[in-house]
Formats: structure tokens, sequence, C-alpha cells
């Protein structure tokens, strides 16, 4: 089964799952959270571990690039993703589909998905694995194009 949470930009897309799984322990994952400086400017967003509750510095603005960032992807002057939180992803999913999870949620498929980069390969390898319920977080605005792009 495949569950898509879809909604435009700073709809509540991550907060509406994050109190859902609250209340559903069994689910592995991430979820892309908002990051927030001690001034409450947005920096960017960490990646949470729904299981073990440990966080990622994920993407950041460029102005708020943290000491020894090691940028994988960006989207152009806007946002910079770091090679760790892909890896940090990775090993959450790996981990997953070694104590055979149920459930999975990825947060989120966006405009790098499309272009076979980011998650792409990742959410291809979760669509064809044995895990029986994919929760897959898409921007409304690109949901038509990844719907095709990955035959959802």
């Amino acid at each position: 089964m495949i569950r898509i949470i879809t909604g435009p930009v700073n709809s509540g897309k991550t907060s509406y799952l994050r109190g859902c799984f609250e209340k559903r322990p069994e689910v592995r994952g991430f979820l892309s959270v908002k990051t927030r400086d001690n001034e409450q400017n947005h920096i960017g967003y960490d990646l949470l571990d729904l299981h073990t509750g440990k966080s990622c510095p994920f993407i950041r603005k460029p102005e708020f690039l943290i000491s020894g960032w090691q940028e994988a992807n960006r989207i152009g002057e806007r946002y910079s993703f770091s090679s760790e939180g892909f890896v940090f992803a990775r090993d959450i999913f790996e981990r997953a589909l070694k104590e055979q999870a149920r459930a999975f949620c990825l947060d989120e498929v966006g405009k790098l998905e499309l272009q076979g980069d980011g998650f792409a390969q990742l959410l291809e390898e979760l669509l064809n694995s044995s895990i029986q319920e994919k929760i897959l977080v898409i921007r409304e605005s690109l949901l038509t194009d990844i719907r095709k792009r990955f035959y959802i």
C-alpha cells in the first residue's frame, strides 16, 4: 500500500505526520523538520529518524551552512543538501529493511528526485521493497510529475 501525503509548501504535511507517528511507533523512516536559529530565522531542515529520535542536518540556506558541511546537491541559490543527510537517510532505510519494518515514511520527494538525484534511488528501492506500507510526502505542485516518473 502506498500512502501519499500532499499539500502546498508550508501547509503542515510534516507536522501532521509527526503527530500521527507519535501514536504509531512501528513506523520507520524520516521526516524533514524545519530548523530555525536562535533568532527564529528559518535556516533549513534536519532529518528526524522516526524510530530513534536522532536528527541530522540535511538542508541549509547557503548563508547558514555549518562548519564541515559537505554539499551533495543544490537547488538554485536557495538550498544546499548535505552528503551526511543522504547517508543518514540511507542508514535509516537499511535498518528498516533489516528489521523487516511494516511501514516506512519518506519526507519528502521533490525536485531533486524528478532529476534522478536526492532520494530517487532510495524511493525506487522502497517502492520495490517488501515493506507493506509506504508513506510518501510529495509537494502538491510536483505530484503528477512524480507519480509519472516513479510509476506510482
